[in-house]
């Protein structure tokens, strides 16, 4: 026996191999033999160095070998084909050429240089000059074509020539125009018409006021475009109070008219066309009256509270807009009158309107002042007033016409009981539709005079509505 120990014989796997190689379809060479070293467990933790066998442990008695299990044979399944990708036209093939050709070009490129300035070292009173050569060239090319790099030329050759010239003369100064240089100049420097170069110079003038008026204009645009986008998104917070204010108006001069028009127009601003067609039964005479002032203040209220609200810029030359500053201006030249002599709304005293704006929220609270909504409620009685008189006089004319053909007509109705409003004529608002945008989910209440505590118990609103009848 020798004394050298010989090494375990690695097991024989060949036949585990060959059924592998024969399950997973694949040669059996392929398949490699497993190291026996690489599978020896190593117990997490040991640290051992190495090539250092571990500590001997008692081994259990083996557990008795298993009967060996024969594996059934089994036939591996063929690969799965791939179709071939189809073929390419002549087409395909071209542009696949062209391209990768244009991108071999693009890379073979380089990059172009950067353009030297050829303006570089001139003065700004050479730069305007050269300005205007290029603009004689532009406007007589038969004269001038070639001016402005002649004109560059005769820059750095009169440089050159004038640091030779005080090279040769140390401390004198060099004129251009003396009459010793002359001659070179005449031969060196560009000569031009004087008035080709006035014409230039005027035309280039021209172009840079047309430019900065273009400018001008387009910053102009710029910020009306802004006005307009911040009016509109003005108008879409406001649109709702200015249409509660239009139903309020409305219903307090229906109220003024007739306390039986009020039922017409419901809080929500929704007409009702039943009773519009039971009115009109009762007196069409009175139908352009009542519409025609309704819808002079629907469009008013409107017209006012979005002026108020900052919505609209006044215009002068809009007649509602003139006609409303010559009514606010006379109520507040009255509310200021009244305050004066005592006359209080909830005992406080009036503040013009651009002086109430300057406050703030808390301090506004100590004052009263003549907002959008109490405007629109004081013209709405005025327009009633109107309407009730135009309303009386037109009866009296029926009752004196009819007493002239010997007819007798009833009696004049109360004011409480008369004029129903109509169906308005093609310029009014339709009393069946909708006059007024409705709100969802209801409306404010019909306004009605504030209630004051002012000198002889009497609201300033209401010595305010009086006053302007």
């Amino acid at each position: 026996m020798s004394a050298t120990a010989t090494p375990a014989k690695a097991p024989d796997v060949s036949g585990i191999r060959t059924f592998f190689a024969k399950s997973m379809g694949v040669p059996v060479e392929k398949v490699t033999v497993p190291n026996p070293e690489k599978l020896a467990h190593t117990p997490e933790g040991d640290a051992r160095a190495p090539g250092v066998a571990p500590p001997a442990e008692a081994s259990p008695a083996p557990a008795p070998a298993p009967a060996p299990v024969k594996a059934p044979k089994t036939t591996p399944e063929p690969p799965t084909p791939i179709p071939p990708a189809p073929a390419l036209t002549p087409d395909q093939l071209i542009d696949i050429g062209a391209q990768a050709a244009a991108r071999a070009l693009a890379a073979s490129k380089p990059a172009e240089p950067a353009k030297p300035d050829p303006n570089v070292g001139l003065s700004e009173a050479e730069k305007r000059d050269l300005a205007v050569v290029e603009r004689m060239a532009a406007l007589f090319p038969e004269k001038y074509k070639d001016a402005p790099q002649q004109y560059r030329e005769s820059i750095s050759k009169l440089a050159a020539y004038k640091a030779e010239w005080e090279k040769e003369h140390p401390g004198m100064d060099f004129d251009q125009d003396a009459a010793e240089h002359q001659d070179w100049m005449e031969k060196n420097v560009l000569a031009w018409d004087e008035d080709d170069y006035d014409e230039a110079k005027v035309d280039l003038r021209v172009e840079h006021r047309m430019t900065r008026q273009e400018a001008a204009t387009s910053e102009r645009q710029a910020r009306e475009r802004e006005v307009e986008q911040k009016r509109q998104q003005r108008l879409t917070t406001e649109a709702p109070n200015i249409i509660k204010q239009q139903i309020s108006a409305a219903k307090e001069f229906l109220k003024a008219v007739d306390p039986d028009f009020t039922e017409i127009l419901s809080d929500a601003g929704i007409v009702d066309p039943e009773k519009v067609k039971v009115l009109q039964e009762a007196a069409p005479e009175v139908s352009d009256v009542v519409n025609r002032l309704w819808n002079q203040l629907d469009v008013e209220t409107a017209e006012l509270a979005a002026v108020m609200s900052g919505v609209k810029p006044f215009d002068a030359k809009n007649p509602i807009h003139v006609e409303l500053d010559k009514y606010t201006v006379d109520l507040e030249q009255r509310a200021i009158a009244d305050s004066q002599a005592g006359f209080r709304e909830n005992g406080r005293p009036y503040l013009p309107m651009a002086e109430w704006l300057k406050k703030s929220p808390a301090e506004r609270e100590r004052y009263w002042t003549l907002t959008a909504d109490k405007v629109s409620l004081l013209r709405a009685h005025k327009l009633a007033a109107a309407a009730k008189k135009d309303i009386a006089a037109r009866e009296d004319i029926a009752q004196r016409i009819a007493k002239a053909r010997g007819i007798e007509l009833p009696p004049r109705k109360p004011q409480s009981q008369a004029a129903p409003v109509p169906q308005p004529g093609p310029a009014a608002p339709a009393l069946t539709a909708k006059p007024v945008t409705p709100i969802a989910g209801g409306g404010p209440k019909s306004a009605s005079l504030p209630k004051g505590n002012g000198a002889g118990g009497e609201n300033p609103l209401s010595r305010l509505y009086r006053a302007t009848l």
